[in-house]
């Protein structure tokens, strides 16, 4: 898609022997022509903060707490508990490793898809729909 666009990921942590995250990333320009990017995620940092952010045209808006729930059909739906992101996601392509060893062990999908829903800020709600990428992801080391 021509309004996609890309980003990195950086951690600096100190994660436990046993974790497990859901994310969902995505850079791109909405239909209406409005620059937008969103890093959510749940599971790695329960700590009460949250690296929850979206940008749209140059401004972050903070996001509280995010919810990932996997429908039966492999589509997932991504929700905040302030109301202000509720997507679902339709995965296009899956990357699946799964590893597991005596004392290791890593199961790990990742999907790049389409996200549908709606995005409300305190100025306007936006119909959104953008490609992007989601992770499902458990390592015990």
């Amino acid at each position: 898609s021509e309004s996609a666009r890309s980003l990195t990921d950086r951690s600096i942590g100190f994660p436990g022997r046993e974790i497990w995250w859901n994310w969902a990333s995505a850079s791109t320009i909405l239909k209406s022509g409005e620059e937008f990017g969103m890093n959510l995620s749940w599971g790695i940092n329960q700590t009460g903060e949250t690296e929850n952010i979206i940008w749209l045209d140059k401004k972050q808006i903070k996001i509280n707490q995010t919810s990932f729930y996997q429908n039966p059909d492999s589509s997932w739906r991504v929700k905040t508990n302030d109301n202000i992101i509720d997507l679902e996601f339709y995965p296009l392509e899956t990357k699946v490793e799964k590893e597991n060893f005596i004392f290791s062990a890593s199961n790990f999908t990742q999907e790049i898809g389409l996200f549908k829903g709606r995005i409300k800020t305190p100025e306007k709600t936006i119909n959104a729909e953008f490609i992007g990428w989601l992770e499902d992801h458990y390592v015990k080391r």
